[in-house]
């Protein structure tokens, strides 16, 4: 079941007669040409069905392998008792420094066999007679992001439900390498694979990427559980880790819904981690994409303070390689910032240099979702409504884990008054990264999306929610309007109070750009709620 499982994936690799490939994990390598089973370059003795008993559940290490299977292929079907099966297995386990208390290697399934589950790397034949090849050297990390999604683990001890935990593993790989910032290996390239948390940090090295994420899925009755966790290589770090307990009878529709919390959680992350590591580089080391994610660490910080220094670091990524539709991104996103957020000097000019990086991101690059969403931002803010929901869309489209497409359709929907509507995609957005750095506005337009639905108590929930440490003018309006429907005025004082505080330096230009509705009756409904709580007074 195993072997037609992963010859369907296209990982299966039949060895031949001659068998010649040899298998090292930990300190330990197996010739199975030469017989030989070497520790630390030291020539171990093992009896011949020892080795043929390792070698058997080295080559077949994706599944489970039954008492009645290892009898067939190394003893050829002959009667063996219980015993002499358990002295040989736990010969096998002394050899390679394992025991039947740790079975770190070779595990036993209670009922359903054995299994080597140690992390193992192939090599074929190719050296002299007299020594094995040593293992290979260490691939240098890529200047540019990278990550490694290893084979989840199946700890259900069912051999049948190892398809699962390959479909899961599969899901995370093709979900992830829609993200174009960062590369992703493919799974032959890492299968099959497991880490100790001793070992990550070589594993990381031996296949030359930053991060690792990896796995469990374990079923038990009508339940499954799956766990993932986001590690950094280099550190060894854990930087995320989550855990779902499903009901399992849409086998599908779980491998859909924990692909799309694990992808969209690593992808901040990354995000994240990648943009602290260029702000701890000495400025003389930074490439270009350096530049970039240095500035977008600034711009992550919500100030007009920090979206100066984030607007002198892209502009300097853009210095040095003009050709990096990142670069251009990134300058379209902190223009935008400055724009959004009320921290322009000149917003009208600002959003033509906005227009004008955005455009030519996508022509470096049309297919990147962030520069689709960079673009419907910009078409939201000029009223270009259907404008931006197609650019939406066609961020989804690319990348359909990707929560800023779904922020960018919500946005839209508001400001053309479809709101229920637009809750569903602001949810979902928030849904897909909850730790995103600008969630605060997700729920910020949600709780827009509530006042103009008259639901006013929401509406001042989630903008509450929304100001929580970003007491910035456009968050506090929303918040300010549904105080006021509301008549909480004592509160909406307050508020007020902040308001006059954080007046952009270019007002007008601000409230254009952040209330660009369709009807100018939804503008006058949000201005009554403003007026009630005594703005403009």
């Amino acid at each position: 079941m195993g072997a037609l499982i992963l010859r369907q994936f296209g990982l299966w690799r039949d060895t031949g007669g001659n068998g010649q490939v040899q298998y090292h994990f930990e300190d330990c390598a197996l010739d199975t040409d030469r017989r030989e089973m070497r520790r630390r370059s030291n020539l171990v003795s093992v009896e011949p069905q020892v080795f043929d008993l390792l070698a058997y559940l080295i080559q077949n290490r994706e599944r489970v392998v039954s008492k009645d299977e290892l009898l067939t292929a190394v003893w050829n079907g002959r009667i063996v008792s219980e015993s002499a099966l358990t002295s040989r297995i736990n010969a096998a386990r002394s050899a390679i420094g394992d025991s039947g208390q740790e079975q770190r290697l070779i595990k036993t399934f209670l009922r359903k066999g054995i299994r080597f589950i140690g992390a193992v790397r192939e090599q074929s034949h190719t050296v002299s007679a007299g020594a094995i090849e040593q293992p290979m050297p260490a691939t240098a990390l890529a200047d540019r992001s990278s990550i490694a999604v290893l084979p989840f683990s199946s700890l259900s001890s069912e051999p049948e439900q190892e398809y699962f935990a390959i479909g899961i593993t599969s899901d995370i790989i093709a979900a992830l390498s829609q993200y174009r910032w960062f590369d992703v290996l493919a799974l032959n390239s890492v299968f099959p694979r497991t880490t100790h948390a001793t070992e990550v940090k070589n594993v990381a090295r031996e296949l030359g990427v930053r991060y690792l994420v990896e796995g469990s899925v374990r079923k038990a009755g009508p339940r499954v559980r799956i766990a993932a966790q986001l590690i950094n290589g280099v550190s060894g770090v854990h930087l995320w880790a989550a855990r779902f307990d499903r009901d399992y009878e849409n086998t599908f529709g779980i491998q859909d819904e924990i692909t799309e919390s694990v992808v969209a959680a690593i992808e901040a992350e990354i995000g994240m981690g990648e943009a602290q590591r260029a702000a701890r580089k000495p400025a003389n080391d930074l490439t270009a994409l350096d530049c970039c994610l240095r500035g977008m660490w600034h711009y992550n910080h919500i100030s007009p303070e920090e979206n100066k220094k984030a607007l002198t670091w892209v502009r300097q990524a853009i210095e040095r390689d003009p050709s990096l539709s990142r670069a251009h991104l990134y300058h379209a996103r902190v223009l935008a910032g400055r724009c959004w957020f009320g921290f322009s000097d000149d917003v009208m000019s600002d959003l033509s240099a906005y227009r004008t990086a955005v455009e030519r991101a996508l022509a470096l690059d049309d297919r990147d979702p962030q520069s689709h969403y960079a673009l419907s931002f910009y078409n939201m803010m000029t009223r270009q409504h259907q404008q931006a929901i197609a650019s939406a869309e066609r961020a989804i489209g690319i990348s359909s884990n990707f929560a800023l497409g779904y922020f960018g359709l919500g946005i839209a929907q508001v400001f053309m008054g479809r709101f229920v509507e637009a809750i569903a995609a602001l949810r979902r957005a928030l849904h897909l990264s909850p730790y995103d750095p600008i969630a605060f506005n997700f729920l910020n337009i949600t709780a827009l999306a509530h006042y103009h639905l008259g639901q006013y108590r929401e509406a001042v929930e989630c903008a509450q929610r929304s100001v929580r440490g970003h007491r910035i003018n456009t968050l506090l309006r929303t918040l300010l309007s549904s105080l006021g429907q509301l008549g909480r005025t004592e509160e909406a004082a307050n508020v007020l109070a902040e308001i006059h505080r954080t007046k952009p330096p270019d007002a007008e230009g601000h409230w254009k750009v952040t209330n660009p509705y369709s009807d100018p009756a939804y503008e006058a409904h949000l201005v009554d709620g403003l007026r009630k709580a005594g703005w403009g007074a």
